[in-house]
C-alpha cells in the first residue's frame, strides 16, 4: 500500500511521541528510519530524497530535531512541547590525541591524498605494497 506525506507525517509523530513517554529521551533519526521500514512504509519513496531530518524540520511541526552537542551523529527527535536538551545527558571525557593520531594525521592522510592521482587512471586498478618494520615518532618529526 502506498502511503501518503501526511500518513507519514502522522507515523512519524507517533512513533517519536510513543518513545518519548517511553524512554523519556528523542528517537535518534537513525532508529526512526528503520522503524518506518517495519510498520511498512517506504520513507525514501515517500520523501523522493528529501532526507528524514529536512522533512522533518520542514513539515511536521509537532516534534523538535536536538543534536547532541559533543556527539555529533546523535540527532533525534522529540515533542515540541517536550524539553530536551541533553544537558542531563553523561559525556564521554574526549581523549587527548595520541602520538599515534599525530601519526596519522601527518602520513597516512598525504598517503590516501595520493591516490586521488589515480582516479582518472585507465586501468583502474593498482597495487601498493608497503612494509614498515619499525616506527618511532616525535611530535615534531617522525623517524625510522
Amino acid at each position: 500500500m502506498a502511503h501518503t506525506k501526511t500518513e507519514l507525517t502522522d507515523k512519524i509523530n507517533a512513533l517519536s511521541t510513543a518513545h518519548w513517554n517511553e524512554a523519556n529521551e528523542p528517537l535518534f533519526l537513525s532508529r526512526l528510519g528503520p522503524d518506518l521500514q517495519r510498520e511498512g512504509f517506504d520513507y525514501k519513496e515517500i520523501l523522493t530524497g528529501q532526507g528524514l531530518r529536512l522533512f522533518i524540520d520542514k513539515e511536521v511541526t509537532e516534534l523538535t530535531i536536538v543534536k547532541h552537542p559533543q556527539q555529533f551523529a546523535k540527532i533525534g527527535v522529540h515533542p515540541s512541547d517536550e524539553d530536551n536538551s541533553y544537558t542531563d545527558v553523561p559525556v564521554e571525557t574526549k581523549f587527548e590525541p595520541s602520538e599515534f593520531d599525530e601519526l596519522r594525521k601527518k602520513v597516512v592522510g598525504p598517503f590516501m591524498d595520493l591516490f586521488k592521482l589515480f582516479q582518472n587512471y585507465p586501468h583502474r586498478r593498482l597495487r601498493v605494497s608497503a612494509y614498515l618494520r619499525e616506527l618511532s615518532f616525535d611530535c615534531s618529526k617522525a623517524s625510522r
